[in-house]
This record gives C-alpha cells, sequence and structure tokens, in this order.
C-alpha cells in the first residue's frame, strides 16, 4: 500500500516537474538534478529484483508474470528519468 503510494507520487512528481521545467526554465535546475538522482536509485531498486529474477538458475514457476509486473512499473519511471536527463541537457546548454 505505502508503496504504491510512493510510486505514484514520484509518477506524479516527475510530471510535474517536467511540465514547470519546460515552462520555468533554468531556475529549476537543481531541483532537475535531485529528481534525476532519486529517478535513478527507483530505478535501481525496481531493476536489481528484475535481474535477479531473470537471471535466476531455478525461477519460481511464476516469474514471468513478475517480470511483466516489474517491467510495466520501471517502464514510465526509465521514461521520465530519460525526459528529465534530456531537460537537464538542453537547459544545461542554454545557460
Amino acid at each position: 500500500m505505502v508503496v504504491n503510494a510512493v510510486y505514484f507520487a514520484l509518477l506524479l512528481g516527475n510530471l510535474l516537474l517536467i511540465a514547470a521545467a519546460l515552462v520555468v526554465g533554468p531556475r529549476l535546475l537543481r531541483v532537475c538534478r535531485v529528481a534525476v538522482l532519486v529517478d535513478a536509485v527507483a530505478l535501481m531498486v525496481m531493476v536489481v529484483p528484475l535481474l535477479n529474477l531473470l537471471l535466476a538458475s531455478q525461477p519460481p514457476p511464476e516469474y514471468r508474470a513478475a517480470a511483466k509486473i516489474l517491467l510495466t512499473y520501471t517502464a514510465p519511471i526509465l521514461v521520465e528519468f530519460l525526459a528529465l536527463l534530456a531537460i537537464l541537457r538542453w537547459r544545461m546548454r542554454l545557460c
């Protein structure tokens, strides 16, 4: 329950930050850097179990369902992470 709340707060916060960074401009560079760091940690937390699941010598019988769930929850964070990195690169070039 708490994990879902944190996950959706991260998604919503990233979306708002992406929109604000595109509108406001370079004043949000520090906040974008912090968001990139938080997204990187979240991706590491999500990718490690996925890799453990996929690289296990004897995976559990329900590993395919678990892998699908992990991939569907990891993909939006990865997209937002890449969008924030693109915004940082674009805004840093303008400064």
